[in-house]
């Protein structure tokens, strides 16, 4: 066993995990064994939605055993377990309720988190610099961009919100790319070489 408890096990099986699809990508010689390691991670992944739902059912479970919580985990149990039912029983009446409930819910809660975000945002907002008020005027000019009745009233509107997400956003957004594309190879490196352990579970 000790053995099989070894550091450098992990180790090897990442660094040929992470390579044979890399070398594929780039030389085309390896198909067949990134196929091969494709279906073992899809069959890794399919186990480890098998891990979420049994730790699912522990812990809701035990909130009903202790009384902790008690409606809201029979409801989070009830909803999968009718859901899951639905889905292979009726393809209609699934895709109903995901079209018709689950879409139109979803959308409602991003809706209101992103109204919360800009309600933070200008109570939190300190206009003690040139930075936080042109941050600040970006922003309501954003909002004001994807309303539908502004982008109706005011064409100028549109060439200014276009602007601002074609030149500046984007440069940003590529700069940020950039920075994080060097930012996974390091840590790729750093893995494969073994001196990044923390997805080991240590430090």
């Amino acid at each position: 066993m000790s053995f099989l408890r070894r550091i450098e096990i992990p180790i090897i099986l990442f660094a040929i995990g992470s390579l044979l699809p890399l070398i594929d990508y780039y030389t085309g010689n390896l198909s067949v064994q990134a196929s091969e390691l494709l279906s073992w991670v899809v069959i890794l992944v399919t186990f480890s939605y098998l891990i979420g739902v049994v730790n699912l059912f522990r812990y809701h479970l035990n909130n009903i055993r202790k009384g902790r919580d008690v409606y809201y985990s029979v409801l989070i149990i009830g909803s999968f377990l009718f859901y899951l039912a639905i889905a292979y029983l009726n393809k209609s009446v699934y895709d109903w309720i995901f079209s018709k409930l689950y879409t139109p819910l979803s959308m409602s809660i991003s809706s209101f988190v992103g109204f919360y975000t800009y309600t933070v945002f200008l109570r939190g907002a300190r206009l003690k610099s040139p930075t936080a008020v042109l941050l600040l005027a970006v922003t309501i000019v954003i909002l004001l961009y994807n309303t539908p009745t502004i982008r109706a009233l005011s064409p100028q509107m549109i060439t200014i919100g276009d602007w601002i997400k074609n030149v500046p956003n984007t440069g940003a957004y590529r700069g940020i790319l950039i920075g994080m594309g060097i930012s996974m190879i390091v840590l790729f490196m750093r893995a494969i070489i073994g001196r990044e352990r923390s997805y080991l579970g240590g430090g």
